[in-house]
């Protein structure tokens, strides 16, 4: 009952979790590109899983289709567990998951990593390569944090709540936690938030009017 861009004045971003593409271990493919070519290779085997519909992982994977042209089926699950496990199995093809659950099975070598969803490599994996840089210019799907207030609250008290969170944020305590989690600091001006709002809006707009897809 409420329109998100005008019933909120944005503070600031507080963390991105960005997602990982992720495969089996047994897929013969290491990298972006060999997965898009054993995918045209092998269509009637192209599925793709999710944490949901319309969750973060399925609207970054009609993203990538958009942007390649790559088929695939998605197969929605309930979280982002269930899905994994059938990754894991070779039941299902892929699916972008965010860092803090795929990360674990990647270290064990249980899944591949083959690229990153964000516009740099993660502090957290710097080995993994991103999008983009296997030749998909400006491509970034990531699941983004942050703090509004209601609107109409006065520009001084949004610029001091921005500038306090800011500061807490950059505690090492706080730091290593987010760590720890795989997920990473991010931090903006009212103004930039309020601007990265609008921008993620579009963009998503666009992706699912395209894909049709709906929430559960």
């Amino acid at each position: 009952p409420f329109d998100p861009k005008t019933a909120f004045a944005p503070i600031t971003r507080v963390a991105i979790a960005p997602l990982v593409l992720v495969v089996s271990k047994n897929l013969p493919v290491n990298s972006l590109g060999e997965l898009l070519t054993y995918v045209k290779a092998n269509t009637a085997k192209a599925t793709y899983a999710s944490q949901g519909n319309a969750s973060s992982g399925h609207l970054a994977m009609e993203l990538l289709k958009t942007r390649t042209g790559m088929e695939a089926v998605h197969t929605p699950y309930k979280g982002s567990a269930p899905a994994l496990n059938d990754v894991l199995a070779g039941h299902v093809l892929m699916m972008f998951d965010n860092t803090t659950s795929s990360l674990p099975h990647v270290r064990s070598g249980a899944l591949k990593a083959l690229a990153v969803a964000e516009v740099k490599r993660l502090s957290v994996a710097p080995d993994i390569p991103t999008v983009a840089e296997q030749g998909i210019d400006g491509f970034e799907a990531t699941p983004w944090f942050g703090l509004v207030t209601t609107a109409g609250t006065p520009a001084a008290v949004v610029q001091k709540l921005n500038v306090t969170i800011r500061e807490v944020i950059q505690q090492p305590a706080f730091k290593a936690r987010f760590a720890q989690m795989a997920v990473e600091i991010a931090a903006d001006s009212p103004a930039e938030f309020a601007a990265y709002i609008e921008a993620e809006s579009r963009k998503w707009k666009d992706v699912v009017r395209r894909s049709g897809a709906k929430a559960d």
